[in-house]
């Protein structure tokens, strides 16, 4: 009986093991029948599938994570844009029928410095302008250098959020306010999903947050 007593005092002053669940079916196992047992077996198969299920419990928006069937987008363009006050489509985005189109970064800029520049950009989704996505001009945001240096490469990305699908394309209209020839760059970055893959609730109802920095 002392040894007895000894025996569970030790095992209660023991340090935890790392796998408590794996020692406590060790446990059950020997209680029930001993290795190699049907009871054994049964256990043994519960604790793998415990062990499994919590290795893979995880929840996050699908375009955090892109799954097998996403595409990568990369849609640039770089194009001389003669004088004109009028607003022209210069890059767009369109999305596939069964697709849905998430835009996360975007680059608007020109190849000289902007500070000097006569080019003056906007973004519409269809047909709306996106007026929370302010284009100063003479204000640059894509070039490396702050202030812009002339022809200072490469031209940096801001980050955005625009999901869009078949009727709600991206496009970004330019103007030439000057009167000469100017290259302009701009570039959309982001992934196309299969439509069912991005529908949803919450985090993957497809809210779009465009605030501009």
């Amino acid at each position: 009986m002392g040894a007895r007593i000894r025996s569970e005092i030790d095992r209660v002053n023991r340090p935890p093991p790392a796998d408590v669940l794996g020692q406590r079916v060790a446990q059950i196992l020997m209680e029930v029948g001993g290795p190699g047992s049907v009871e054994a077996e049964a256990f043994d198969r519960l604790r793998r599938m415990m062990a499994g299920a919590s290795s893979i419990e995880h929840t996050e928006p699908v375009w955090q994570s892109p799954g097998t069937h996403s595409l990568p987008i990369t849609n640039t363009r770089v194009l001389l844009v003669a004088p004109n006050p009028v607003w022209a489509p210069f890059l767009t985005q369109v999305v596939e029928p069964n697709m849905v189109a998430v835009i996360r970064r975007y680059v608007a800029t020109t190849e000289g410095a902007f500070t000097t520049s006569s080019i003056e950009f906007r973004l519409r989704r269809g047909r709306e302008v996106v007026d929370t996505m302010q284009f100063t001009l003479g204000i640059e945001k894509h070039k490396e250098f702050n202030p812009p240096v002339a022809g200072a490469f490469p031209a940096i990305h801001r980050q955005t959020f625009f999901v869009l699908d078949k009727y709600n394309p991206l496009v970004l209209d330019v103007r030439n306010l000057g009167g000469e020839d100017q290259r302009v760059i701009a570039a959309f970055y982001g992934w196309n999903y299969v439509r069912n893959e991005i529908t949803g609730a919450g985090e993957k109802s497809g809210a779009v947050d465009n605030q501009a920095r």
